[in-house]
């Protein structure tokens, strides 16, 4: 079966179509805000943020977690040093769900409607488990990586443990989606100890990498 032609210059054609896409969506979270002043009928600011407050709250929530997500696809990609076809499709669909974001941060805002809050995080665990399966991927195929599979496979810790965190947020949306949001300031403390599990993993496998290494002692 022939191969492919893959060059660096298309992997990083990948990776830069990847910024991209993030850096529009990213930016497309404040048009919202800008349609609130153009029509608003007040001066007073304080009047104005009392009003439009849930816009506001939508618009940091959305930009910092698609901020958390460009910067966990960033350190995931560090690994890869090249591409095929399935691990294209993956990313392409990981975007796809990101180029939504705006359009749910601009459904934000509204105390009484629940389902722009939960579907936000529903995302968020989807946009996890994708990122989750282009690291299996990268696991199943040693050629895409730049290093070992075991060590690409440390990262599926922290796509799992983020989709079901984020998934767990999406369930109580549904509900409320004041809490949910307030669940958002977890994220820190539940970063560190994901943090910390895989640190120790990470140690291991230094260590049995080291022990593995021929010592060059016994050289004739």
């Amino acid at each position: 079966m022939a191969v492919k032609h893959r060059t660096e210059r298309g992997f990083d054609r990948l990776v830069n179509f990847s910024d991209a896409v993030i850096a529009i969506a990213i930016t497309l979270l404040v048009l919202p805000l800008m349609d609130l002043v153009a029509s608003a009928d007040t001066q007073n600011l304080f009047q104005f943020l009392q009003v439009n407050g849930g816009a506001f709250v939508s618009f940091v929530a959305g930009f910092f977690l698609t901020a958390l997500f460009w910067s966990i696809h960033h350190r995931t990609f560090e690994y890869f040093e090249t591409y095929d076809e399935p691990l294209l499709w993956l990313n392409f669909t990981w975007l796809l769900l990101i180029a939504l974001l705006p359009f749910i941060s601009a459904a934000g805002g509204d105390p009484e409607n629940n389902w722009p809050t939960s579907m936000m995080m529903f995302v968020m665990a989807l946009l996890s488990a994708l990122l989750g399966a282009i690291v299996a991927h990268g696991a199943r195929n040693p050629y895409l990586l730049n290093s070992g599979p075991d060590w690409v496979r440390l990262r599926l810790t922290r796509s799992w443990a983020y989709g079901i965190f984020f998934a767990c947020l999406g369930a109580l949306g549904i509900l409320t989606s004041d809490w949910a949001l307030y669940g958002l300031f977890l994220l820190w403390p539940f970063g560190m100890v994901i943090d910390h599990i895989t640190d120790r993993k990470e140690a291991d496998l230094e260590e049995q990498e080291a022990a593995a290494e021929p010592s060059g002692d016994g050289a004739s």
